[in-house]
């Protein structure tokens, strides 16, 4: 059985799924991501009203971006078979771990720190100079562990992860040379739109341009990761062929 192939093919699917499911449970409940960018009162408002269906979820959106480590792991041992392929996995071991790093950091806030915000700020106790507080905490905490942590330098990374994959895919040929050859540079784009919409957080009049392209750029990505799980999982367990010259090792 191509063991390896098939691990890896389902780890990608899983991968895009432990992203889109929350996504578009927090988009239905949570006004995601608009939500973001609302004031604390609003932001925290909502967030007690569906606190039993965001927590879990931002969890899963964690669970999501530690996942980059084990996808890394195995898709670094998918090329090592491949010695032009293999030169690239000592970076994308490195920004897959800086990916997943970053993205939890980040996903983290709304488990275990806004809860605790939220239930200050509503409590009968509370007084307006406290809620003000509160609000400039929350706002420095979307800021800093949301916007620079979390997105910023967790798009930067991811981006660049995909621009080191895409160009494995094209060299390592793990399938016919025109179909490989598209699929990197789908992914060479991909992880182009995924580094440039980080300018979003520059802010600015052209801030929700790049928001949009963002949203863009990570419904391609999963698409695409999700495209690269079914070419890999067809690859040939003995393949000899010119065109689909990468052979993937059995276990």
């Amino acid at each position: 059985m191509r063991t390896l192939s098939r691990t890896l093919a389902l780890l990608l699917v899983l991968e895009a799924i432990l992203v889109t499911v929350p996504f578009t449970i927090l988009q239905s409940v949570f006004e995601f991501p608009d939500i973001l960018r609302q004031p604390a009162d609003y932001a925290l408002r909502l967030f007690v009203q569906h606190e039993s269906v965001i927590v879990p979820t931002y969890y899963v959106f964690l669970l999501s971006g530690l996942f980059a480590i084990p996808l890394t792991l195995v898709l670094v041992r998918f090329f090592a078979s491949n010695e032009a392929a293999s030169k690239g996995n000592s970076a994308l071991l490195a920004l897959g771990t800086a990916t997943a790093v970053f993205q939890a950091l980040g996903f983290s806030r709304w488990i275990f720190t806004v809860p605790m915000l939220a239930k200050a700020y509503f409590a009968p106790n509370a007084t307006e100079a406290s809620k003000q507080s509160i609000a400039l905490m929350y706002d420095t905490l979307n800021r800093y562990l949301g916007m620079t942590v979390g997105e910023h330098l967790g798009f930067i990374a991811m981006g660049v992860w995909t621009l080191v994959l895409a160009w494995q895919v094209g060299v390592a040929g793990i399938a016919s040379r025109r179909f490989s050859s598209a699929l990197a540079w789908i992914g060479y784009t991909t992880g182009a739109l995924v580094i440039v919409s980080a300018g979003e957080h520059f802010g600015g009049s052209t801030a929700g341009v790049f928001a949009v392209l963002n949203i863009i750029a990570n419904t391609v990505w999963t698409m695409w990761i999700v495209a690269l799980a079914v070419v890999i999982v067809r690859i040939p367990a003995h393949s000899t062929s010119a065109a689909t010259r990468f052979a993937v090792p059995t276990m």
